[in-house]
C-alpha cells in the first residue's frame, strides 16, 4: 500500500465563456450608465434651451404687440395728415376761385385816363398847401409848414409850373423868417429873477449936516438964540411916506427883492403868452424896483437894467410871411374843373 497522503481534488476551473459574459455585462452596465448620464445632461440642456426659446417667444410677442400699437398710431397720423391735406386742397381751390373772380372784376373795370390821375394829384397838392397855411397861421409852425410845402412840391403833376414857382417862393420866405425866441427870453428873465438875491442893495443916503457948535455968548442978547439952538437939537423931523433905507431896513430890502422877482416872473409869463403890453408893464415895474432898491452903480445891476430895457424892445409877434401857393393851387383846381 502506498503511504502518500491523498490530496483533495483541485477545484474545477470556471468556464472561459462565463468570464467573458461577466466582462460584457460590466461593460454594458457602464455604457448604460454613461448613456443615462448623457441623457440626463441632454435633458437639462434641452430644458434650458426650451426655457430660452419661451423667453424669446414672449419677447417677440411683446415686440409684436408694441409694433402693432405703433402701426395703429402711424395709421392715425396718416389719416389726420390726409384729412389736413384734403382741407388744404379745398381751401386752395376756394382761394383760386376768389383770385379768378377778382382778376375778372379787375379786367372788367374801365381804365381811367391820365387826366383823372392828374386831378387826384392836384387835389392832394391843394390839401397839403392848405395844411401848410394852417400850421403857419394857427401855430406859427414854420417847420411844419415847410415840410408840407416840400411834400406838395414832390406831388406836383406835370404842367403845373406856376404852382411850383409859388411853392418855391413860399419856401424861401419861410426859410428867411425868424420868429421871436419865447423860450430863450423866458429863460433869461428866470435867470435874472434867480440872480436878484445876490445883487447889492442901494447905499444909504448921505447923513444930514451936523450944525456947528454954538458960538460962545457975547452977552445976554444972544441968550434966546442959544436956547433956540438947543431946542432944535432935541427935535428930529422925518418924512413918513418915503422909501426906507434898504441897508437900515432888512425886511424892506427883502420885500424889495420879492417885488423885483414878482415883476420879472410876470414879464416871463407875458412873454410866453406873446402879450406885449403886459410884458412892457411888468418890465417897467421891475426896472423901477431894481433902480429903487439896488445899487445901480455895480456892474451886475447896471447890466440887468440894460438888459431889461432891451427886452422891452423885442418884438414878440413878428409879421408872418404871406403864402401865395394856396391861391395858385385854388386857381389851378378851378381851372381843372374841381370845386
Amino acid at each position: 500500500m502506498d503511504d502518500k497522503p491523498v490530496l483533495p481534488p483541485a477545484p474545477a476551473r470556471a468556464p472561459r465563456r462565463g468570464r467573458w459574459l461577466l466582462v460584457l455585462g460590466l461593460g454594458v452596465s457602464g455604457a448604460l450608465a454613461a448613456v443615462g448620464y448623457y441623457a440626463v445632461e441632454q435633458t437639462a440642456a434641452l430644458q434650458a434651451r426650451v426655457a430660452g426659446l419661451d423667453s424669446a417667444l414672449d419677447s417677440l410677442r411683446s415686440q409684436h404687440q408694441q409694433s402693432g400699437s405703433g402701426v395703429l398710431s402711424l395709421q392715425s397720423a396718416l389719416q389726420t395728415l390726409q384729412e389736413t391735406q384734403d382741407k388744404t386742397r379745398a381751401e386752395l381751390q376756394a382761394q383760386t376761385a376768389r383770385t379768378t373772380a377778382l382778376e375778372a372784376r379787375v379786367a372788367a373795370t374801365p381804365r381811367a385816363d391820365a387826366g383823372a390821375f392828374e386831378a387826384l394829384a392836384l387835389a392832394e397838392v391843394r390839401a397839403l398847401v392848405g395844411l401848410a397855411e394852417q400850421r403857419l397861421l394857427l401855430a406859427r409852425d414854420t417847420a411844419g409848414a415847410s415840410a408840407a410845402l416840400n411834400l406838395a412840391r414832390s406831388r406836383l403833376p406835370a404842367g403845373q409850373g406856376a404852382l411850383a414857382v409859388a411853392i418855391g417862393q413860399d419856401l424861401a420866405q419861410l426859410a428867411a423868417f425868424h420868429d421871436a425866441d419865447l423860450n430863450g427870453l423866458a429863460g433869461e428873465l428866470a435867470a435874472l429873477s434867480a440872480a436878484a438875491g445876490q445883487w447889492p442893495a442901494r447905499p444909504s443916503a448921505a447923513p444930514a449936516a451936523v450944525p456947528d457948535a454954538t458960538p460962545p455968548a457975547a452977552g445976554w442978547r444972544d441968550l434966546p438964540a442959544r436956547l433956540w439952538q438947543d431946542l432944535r437939537g432935541l427935535i428930529e423931523i422925518r418924512q413918513l411916506d418915503g422909501a426906507p433905507d434898504p441897508l437900515l431896513d432888512p425886511e424892506g430890502a427883502a420885500l424889495a427883492r420879492q417885488r423885483l422877482r414878482l415883476g420879472l416872473d410876470l414879464a416871463r409869463l407875458a412873454v410866453l403868452a406873446r402879450d406885449a403890453s403886459a410884458r412892457d408893464a411888468a418890465l417897467s415895474a421891475a426896472t423901477a424896483a431894481l433902480q429903487a432898491a439896488f445899487d445901480a452903480q455895480t456892474p451886475e445891476v447896471a447890466a440887468a437894467v440894460k438888459r431889461l430895457n432891451a427886452l422891452r424892445e423885442t418884438d414878440l409877434n413878428p409879421q408872418l410871411p404871406a403864402l401865395s401857393a394856396p391861391a395858385v393851387a385854388d386857381a389851378a383846381a378851378r381851372a381843372g374843373g374841381q370845386p
